[in-house]
């Protein structure tokens, strides 16, 4: 994976050599570069639709449960996490920088892609762009950075 991020850097693997073949389980995949593997199978290639979930609650990143008010808190350049499922019945919960707030309830997020390459082949790297309702924020990881001045006027509840 180093190799298409870093050009010029080929990891080296002490058990294959260039041109070996593995078999594998799908299920076994980390990640699959799509750009380096342009002759997929339609099943990784096809455009997913995004379902915006919207949780009962709002907590930090330690799992603390924080007042219904502390997604009207999120400002421009927090960080938060937003769960969703898509067409194909798998789900995620990404993190994202708000970019912009659109509308009182809507805002306009970065993909921060965290945990990149730990979900489904089709998981997206970091920067796409979302729009999200300020009730599909499931977490505000109030210690990370960004999230400064949000960690001062957000109160456990």
């Amino acid at each position: 994976m180093i190799g298409y991020r870093f050009p010029g850097l080929v990891p080296k693997s002490l058990f294959l050599n260039v041109g070996d073949k593995i078999t594998c389980k799908e299920s076994e995949i980390f990640n699959i570069p799509l750009f380096l593997n342009p002759n997929l199978s339609s099943r990784y290639t096809t455009p997913m639709t995004v379902n915006w979930l919207k949780p009962n609650h709002v907590q930090d990143w330690n799992g603390v449960v924080l007042e219904p008010y502390s997604r009207e808190q999120v400002k421009e350049g927090n960080v938060v996490r937003v769960l969703s499922n898509y067409s194909d019945g798998s789900g995620q919960a990404n993190y994202y920088e708000i970019v912009k707030v659109l509308e009182e309830r809507r805002l306009l997020g970065l993909l921060h892609a965290v945990y990149a390459g730990s979900g489904t082949p089709w998981q997206q790297d970091s920067g796409g762009l979302f729009i999200f309702e300020r009730d599909c924020i499931s977490e505000l990881p109030l210690e990370w950075g960004g999230n400064e001045e949000l960690r001062k006027v957000v109160k456990e509840s």
